[in-house]
Formats: C-alpha cells, structure tokens, sequence
C-alpha cells in the first residue's frame, strides 16, 4: 500500500467537500426534507436533481482523477 502523496490528499479532500454538498442536497429530496422538495414547482426541483446528478459526476471524476482539486 502506497504512502498518499499531495496530490491524493487534495483528492480525498475535494472529493469529501462535494460528497458533504451532495449529502445535504440530497437530504432535501428524501424523509423530513422530501414534503418542502415536493412543494417545489417541477422546475426546481429538476434543478436540484441536476445539481445533484453533477456533484456525482464531479465527485467521480476527481476520484479517477481526471479534475484536480
């Protein structure tokens, strides 16, 4: 097992930053959140799924590697 490097640092802590982001999105969408999310018109809501569908693909690429933090 390889010691991290700077650069896997930076990665793990990007990609806790935007998976807390995600998290608190998506704690909106489901259980106590979910009666205010289904308040919404169809266009925020949409928008908030949309958000949360790029921080996943944030998140996935800078776990790959392709996005430095």
């Amino acid at each position: 097992m390889h010691k991290p490097n700077e650069l896997d640092r930076m990665r793990l802590s990007a990609i806790g930053a935007k998976a807390q982001q995600l998290e608190a999105l998506l704690n909106m969408c489901y259980g106590a959140g979910f009666e205010q999310f289904n308040c919404l018109i169809k266009e925020l809501q949409d928008s908030a799924l949309e958000l949360a569908a790029e921080l996943a693909g944030e998140i996935n690429r800078i776990a790959r590697g392709a996005e430095h933090a």
